[in-house]
């Protein structure tokens, strides 16, 4: 987010496509649980596999040589496999042992507006600093058909005014190019209308690249980040039949490794259209409370420039 800034009058339509995707056995702490675990700590349901997809577009401009400002609009699709874990759900109306059910949300996320102010431009070094405010414009207030409100990962939306700086640092030498970000996403209001707030993110990037041919380099970055638990519940009916139904069941601290390829042409002395793909995988992972891990990311963009 935010890791370039433009020269007066430069104008950039960029789109991004991101997945996420979680699968496999829950965690808790350092100890993976199994169904006959999840059935005595009162869950009836469990997460087979959950995936996200975000498809985001960004649009920058220069307003002079050193103020840059972005709007970025998001568009987010949930989806998740439950499967019944309660030997007795049958005759409780709910779901039979290794029943299956999909469940999915999709919409409008929240919307990045941001500034960045460049501090220093150079042939090998390059830094800025970035104001960004979500503004809530997805949805947290999502129900279920009963009526209950759907898990807190399956709302697209945070529900709540956001403030998010970032510092940015870039280099080149040569063929080699290097980055690195850091970045800090405070929820700026008490709650939400639904009664709940989202916890603070913390994020710490870096990355390398190197050119390989005269359009085309290859990439490798880390990423960290750290995210609070939510703060309150649910004002309303909310179910609490599987872990992703439970607050404390959120936040925690990741570590991803990414290698990607960018496709950078000049069209003369302007550049051309840019495509960048890149495949993460996490390389440390902690958890608060009961939670499915993370077990790829994907995403590719594309840039225009005017």
């Amino acid at each position: 987010m935010n890791d370039h800034m433009h020269a007066a009058g430069e104008f950039m339509a960029g789109l991004r496509y991101q997945h996420f995707d979680w699968s496999g056995a829950y965690r808790q702490g350092a100890h993976s649980l199994g169904d006959a675990d999840l059935f005595a700590d009162g869950y009836m349901m469990r997460a087979r596999s959950m995936h996200m997809d975000m498809a985001m577009l960004d649009l920058m401009y220069g307003i002079s040589d050193g103020l840059t400002v972005t709007v970025s609009p998001q568009y987010v699709w949930n989806r998740m496999t439950v499967v019944g874990i309660d030997p007795m759900g049958a005759m409780n109306g709910g779901m039979m042992v290794g029943e299956t059910a999909r469940a999915s949300t999709r919409g409008f996320g929240d919307t990045l507006v941001a500034a960045s102010f460049r501090l220093k431009r150079g042939e090998h070094l390059n830094a800025h600093l970035t104001l960004g405010a979500w503004v809530p414009t997805g949805r947290a207030k999502l129900k279920s058909p009963d009526g209950s409100f759907t898990e807190y990962d399956m709302q697209t939306g945070s529900g709540t005014w956001d403030l998010e700086p970032s510092a940015t640092l870039t280099g080149q030498e040569g063929a080699v190019g290097w980055g690195a970000q850091a970045s800090y996403r405070f929820r700026a209001e008490r709650r939400n209308d639904a009664g709940y707030r989202l916890g603070n993110r913390a994020l710490l990037t870096g990355w390398l690249s190197y050119r390989l041919a005269a359009p085309l380099e290859a990439t490798a970055r880390a990423e960290y980040t750290h995210h609070g638990r939510i703060h309150g519940v649910y004002d309303g009916p909310a179910s609490m039949g599987m872990p992703e139904d439970a607050a404390a069941n959120t936040g925690g601290s990741l570590l991803v490794g990414t290698a990607g390829l960018n496709w950078k042409p000049a069209l003369g002395v302007q550049r051309g259209p840019q495509i960048g793909v890149e495949l993460g995988v996490p390389i440390h992972q902690r958890v608060n409370g009961v939670q499915l891990l993370q077990k790829w990311q994907a995403s590719v963009a594309t840039r225009y420039f005017f």
